[in-house]
């Protein structure tokens, strides 16, 4: 950031820490995830939580893996996220069934 031509900054410490602090700042990367919730039936304990978040987690994109047993559901956040099929699978894997 520079003063206008023929005009100069003030000499401020603040206005001075502010311009020091934009130059010194690296770029700034924004990811974009989404998150979808499913059904799946079976799970009664930690064990099935760990089981069936451990073959979620190694699907492509997906970045989180929350499993609420007592609900039945399983939240996936990604980029991007896995389809039916995929999840289907490793939800069959994991010894437990995809409700949707």
């Amino acid at each position: 950031m520079s003063a206008p031509a023929g005009a100069a900054w003030p000499d401020t410490p603040y206005l001075s820490a502010i311009l020091s602090s934009r130059r010194a700042s690296s770029a700034v990367t924004i990811t974009i995830v989404s998150t979808r919730s499913i059904a799946v039936t079976g799970m009664t304990c930690d064990h099935c939580a760990s089981a069936v978040r451990a073959e979620i987690s190694k699907l492509p994109g997906v970045t989180d893996v929350d499993v609420d047993v007592a609900a039945g559901t399983v939240r996936i956040t990604g980029d991007p996220l896995p389809g039916d099929a995929p999840l289907r699978a490793a939800i069959d894997e994991a010894g437990y069934e995809f409700a949707g």
